[in-house]
């Protein structure tokens, strides 16, 4: 298969969650707009791009870390989960700033929930591409489970930014759950050769992913995710 051709597979694969939940938002007639979706979904396009200067940020930090056990936590827990979940916030932060002067709506968990779905899919696409495109550390695994796995994360990413003003507590919660999730789905999937643990991390990852599915359900409904 050429390099093209093998793109092309990667970016089709990936983009087969979007399409699906956008077919399951218009099944459910959920009033979540086309600008909304194009809009969330851009924001994990330019997240992954803020994304990989926080990497070399804590690249360039990690240097100092001389212990195996802290360097392995590090990469997974800091380096890659909390640099990218962190990129997510930013760009979620800066979304809702931009959308509140566009609309004066008081938008539900379930609405700011769908919106980190979308913009952790985006994200997911655009990191499966540049994999297949250099060919590192490529596996079908990560194909298949990134955009569950930043869906899922994005899902309570969005709930922590949309929380951080009235429920501190909360919303420092919910980012850090997605910090947890997504380094130990890094951890479990590093181990290549080794199926429990490869899994442990799709289980991990698709129970995420119906949690957000569940939160999206019970607030949406037919609405658009008003209170």
């Amino acid at each position: 298969m050429s390099g093209i051709s093998f793109l092309s597979l990667v970016i089709l694969i990936s983009s087969i969650p979007v399409i699906a939940v956008i077919i399951w938002f218009k099944l459910k007639r959920y009033s979540f707009s086309t600008f909304i979706i194009s809009a969330s979904f851009f924001s994990g396009l330019i997240s992954f791009f803020t994304a990989i200067f926080i990497h070399i940020f804590f690249d360039y930090a990690g240097s100092f870390i001389s212990s195996g056990r802290w360097v392995v936590f590090y990469k997974h827990f800091i380096q890659i989960a909390f640099s990218e979940e962190f990129s997510r916030l930013l760009l979620l932060v800066i979304f809702y700033f931009v959308i509140n002067k566009i609309k004066k709506k008081n938008y539900n968990e379930a609405w700011f929930c769908a919106v980190g779905l979308f913009s952790g899919l985006g994200f997911a696409v655009l990191e499966s591409a540049v994999i297949g495109i250099s060919y590192s550390n490529f596996t079908w695994m990560r194909v298949f489970t990134a955009a569950p796995l930043h869906g899922a994360c994005g899902c309570r990413v969005a709930v922590s930014a949309a929380k951080f003003k009235n429920h501190k507590a909360q919303s420092i919660f919910r980012f850090f759950s997605a910090v947890a999730i997504h380094g130990i789905y890094n951890f479990l999937i590093a181990r290549d050769h080794h199926l429990p643990s490869q899994i442990a991390a799709v289980l991990i990852v698709f129970s995420s992913l119906v949690s957000s599915i569940m939160t999206i359900n019970r607030g949406m409904g037919s609405k658009d995710g008003t209170n």
